[in-house]
């Protein structure tokens, strides 16, 4: 192999293993095992905490409140598409940066509407949404003493992080991050440093 494959093929390998770890870890985890996230805080920003989902965390670093503008590129992104899966989620926070396109949002699952059972609640809601999106990973884990349900799909070349679990006994939390696909090997430190920032109130 001569210097400049050897150049392009670390490039590539910079570039790609982070991604391909991030999409693919949860999956070689049983649900009762610990997944260990790389928390770097200089990347993390604003807290958020909800006591009726039980939950807190860090937003990204400069991500803002933005929940209005949000839900108006959310409705328009997907409008006139078979959005079924979301009949059970109440939407409740939004942050992002709108420049760059990325943004998170944060939903109480209503998991009664689908089953009394959060685990089939879930799973049914994750087959329903594979339904009308390309689904690259989905997997079970847990994460500071919380059961955690992880979909990575693509949709409209926009990646979508959607994250489930238990804040506490009677609640369940939805978090979905938005990346768009030529931007997401930029965000891979930034939202697993979100997610690894989860835990419990």
């Amino acid at each position: 192999m001569n210097l400049k494959r050897k150049i392009i093929f670390y490039c590539l390998a910079v570039v790609l293993l982070p991604l391909i770890f991030f999409l693919t870890s949860c999956t070689r985890c049983s649900p009762d095992e610990e997944m260990h996230f790389r928390v770097n805080e200089e990347l993390l920003g604003l807290a958020y905490a909800d006591s009726l989902l039980a939950i807190e965390m860090h937003i990204p670093r400069d991500w803002i409140d933005i929940t209005e503008d949000i839900r108006m590129m959310v409705e328009e992104n997907f409008k006139g598409s078979e959005d079924i899966y979301e009949q059970g989620l109440i939407f409740k926070k939004g942050y992002g940066d709108l420049q760059e396109v990325v943004f998170m949002l944060i939903f109480d699952f209503e998991y009664r509407r689908i089953d009394f059972d959060k685990d089939r609640a879930i799973l049914t809601f994750f087959s329903d949404f594979s339904e009308t999106t390309e689904v690259f990973k989905q997997g079970t884990y847990t994460h500071n003493e919380i059961r955690f349900f992880q979909l990575t799909s693509r949709e409209k070349d926009m990646i979508n992080i959607k994250i489930l679990g238990y804040g506490n006994e009677e609640r369940v939390f939805a978090i979905d991050y938005f990346i768009p696909e030529i931007k997401y090997k930029d965000y891979i430190e930034t939202i697993e440093s979100s997610i690894g920032s989860i835990s419990r109130i």
